[in-house]
């Protein structure tokens, strides 16, 4: 039992020389950059990355809901039973969703020409990626 009381003493005792940390560094070590993902030391990169990143999910969110509103007005139009009101819902429906594409083209390509070719703020590279850069001073 005295052995054991002393293991314990021991244990929590402050006699021993434990080095303590001197900084947060000592604990947790120098930080270090998270593998993969961007690498922001530009800002105008990042800005860039985010904006091309809004662009392509403007084109697969209205590409998925534009093929979502397509389906739903043809399985109405299918399951209208001849009844023409409903025939005239479903078809009103598919006329939408196409208008919404034609829109969202329409869209895409008059930001294009303002952003690329007339102010010169994204290009399309060689390997079908855009590119952002926006102006600087220097």
């Amino acid at each position: 039992m005295n052995k054991i009381l002393q293991i314990v003493y021991s244990f929590f005792s402050e006699t021993e020389a434990t080095p303590t940390p001197k900084s947060i560094r000592d604990i947790f070590g120098a930080p270090t950059k998270p593998p993969g993902g961007p690498n922001f030391q530009n800002p105008v990169e990042g800005i860039s990355d985010i904006i091309v990143f809004g662009i392509r999910m403007f084109l697969i969110v209205g590409s998925l809901s534009t093929l979502f509103y397509l389906l739903s007005g043809a399985y109405d139009f299918i399951t209208s039973g001849s009844d023409p009101e409903k025939v005239k819902q479903a078809s009103d429906k598919m006329r939408n969703a196409t208008i919404g594409v034609i829109l969202m083209v329409v869209a895409i390509g008059v930001f294009t020409v303002i952003s690329g070719d007339i102010l010169g703020l994204i290009r399309l590279g060689g390997d079908g990626d855009w590119s952002f850069s926006l102006p600087t001073i220097d």
